[in-house]
């Protein structure tokens, strides 16, 4: 009778160490991705100029192309050149790129283009730290200038 209660004892013990394996399968939840409309509103406000020139970047930006599409209207100016600026309102701010001139080495308004975009560079327009820049020979370092702003579609 002990061996009998023995042997259930052992094998009972025998069973419950044993250690059933969980194949668990990894899942990575990724938000969706998201289409921005694209603005900026060049004026002397930011630039502190006395120039009455005017522009309007539009625009959109996909973060699952990464691609920035704009068209730049302006008027009352002749730019000599068009940047997109790093940097928050009020400061001078770092180059991140020149938009390109046409054909004939000049800007006319209603300029189209578009640019990819790195992981670094969809993170700082996205918070908010691109600005546009014109330029001309009367006011060498922004004429025109304005904030460029992403609200989701």
């Amino acid at each position: 009778m002990i061996q009998r209660g023995l042997y259930i004892v052992c094998c009972f013990l025998l069973f419950a160490c044993t250690k059933e394996v969980v194949q668990v399968e990894e899942i990575t939840i990724k938000p969706p991705l998201k289409g921005y409309k694209v603005t900026a509103r060049l004026d002397n406000r930011q630039s502190g100029t006395e120039s009455e020139a005017k522009g309007l970047l539009s625009g959109t930006y996909n973060e699952n192309t990464k691609v920035l599409s704009y068209k730049l209207d302006f008027e009352g100016l002749q730019p000599r050149s068009v940047k997109v600026k790093k940097g928050l309102k009020g400061v001078f701010g770092s180059q991140v790129y020149e938009l390109p001139k046409d054909s004939l080495g000049t800007y006319c308004s209603g300029l189209q283009g578009s640019k990819k975009l790195t992981a670094l560079q969809e993170r700082d327009v996205i918070k908010g730290l691109w600005f546009l820049v014109i330029e001309t020979e009367k006011y060498p370092l922004q004429e025109i200038r304005g904030q460029i702003t992403l609200k989701s579609e």
